[in-house]
């Protein structure tokens, strides 16, 4: 096959090319950019390639999805992001927001004793919204695909990272108050939260105007430890006949038994960060090696 004939009276140096041949060249130009399935992933310094779900799956228009439409016919998506310098592939990825945050928190995190991590110089105190924007974004790819149309989280330290989550699937934040006010309805859902770091008992309050059976729920927190606040949360969607659609957590206490506890009840948790020991002497954080994700 030929991709059409010569032009009459034109000299011989216009040569017919194989279809095939055209063909191979595209695909070539292709690998350029991101690599087959097999083969290895390469590394960039600055400007990188991310290849991800398909166009279908994410339910993205056509036009956003790629470098001039390169290979989309594929379904692939390409797209320059600052704290992924990698070209991912389909087949299990590696969840590199979860490193970034590993890294930030070796860097910047203090142990004390006690089994505490502060982390307040850029997740709970001083907020790093960079860094929340790209947690965000890992969790829009974990839970893709889920009718997610509203996040829940609670008063004080999950509300910065609830709210840029919550900007990132493009539907409204609800957090459950700790306290009474006069600018509360007094028609709520309310339950029983214990504090792990404030050592106290909470009465937790959510209005039965913002939380309905209508709701399929994404919950988000800072930390998960021994998993009182997440309860309590669960507690107030299954008051409302809400459905839970999955967990984010930041950072999870993997030596307490919160996560094993929420995980027991077959609900998707996805922790960016599981730390399995803390030494307060040395500052030393040993991070879980979570599996790749498909």
């Amino acid at each position: 096959l030929f991709s059409g004939a010569a032009p009459t009276g034109r000299s011989s140096r216009f040569r017919l090319l194989p279809v095939y041949s055209i063909l191979r060249r595209k695909q070539e130009k292709t690998e350029e950019i991101c690599p087959r399935m097999d083969a290895p992933q390469r590394t960039g310094k600055s400007k990188v390639v991310l290849l991800t779900q398909s166009a279908e799956k994410t339910g993205e228009k056509r036009r956003n999805l790629g470098r001039k439409g390169l290979a989309n016919k594929g379904g692939f998506r390409y797209t320059d992001m600052k704290y992924r310098p990698f070209c991912d592939r389909r087949s299990g990825r590696k969840r590199q927001n979860m490193k970034m945050l590993e890294d930030r928190i070796r860097k910047d995190g203090i142990v004390r004793e006690g089994n505490v991590l502060k982390v307040d110089s850029f997740i709970n105190h001083q907020m790093d919204i960079p860094l929340f924007r790209e947690m965000a974004k890992e969790w829009k790819r974990l839970f893709a695909g889920k009718p997610i149309n509203k996040v829940l989280t609670i008063e004080a330290s999950g509300i910065g990272i609830a709210a840029v989550v919550a900007s990132e699937f493009n539907v409204p934040v609800v957090f459950a108050k700790k306290s009474m006010s006069i600018n509360l309805d007094y028609d709520n859902y309310e339950t029983k939260i214990q504090s792990f770091t404030h050592k106290k008992i909470y009465n937790v309050i959510v209005s039965k105007k913002f939380l309905t059976p209508e709701d399929h729920v994404l919950i988000i927190d800072d930390f998960l430890a021994n998993g009182c606040a997440l309860m309590g949360l669960l507690e107030l969607t299954e008051k409302a006949g809400a459905a839970v659609e999955g967990i984010g957590i930041a950072v999870e206490k993997g030596f307490q038994q919160g996560g094993e506890l929420i995980r027991s009840k077959g609900i998707q948790l996805e922790s960016l960060a599981i730390v399995d020991a803390m030494d307060s002497a040395t500052g030393e954080i040993t991070f879980r090696d979570q599996p790749q994700q498909s």
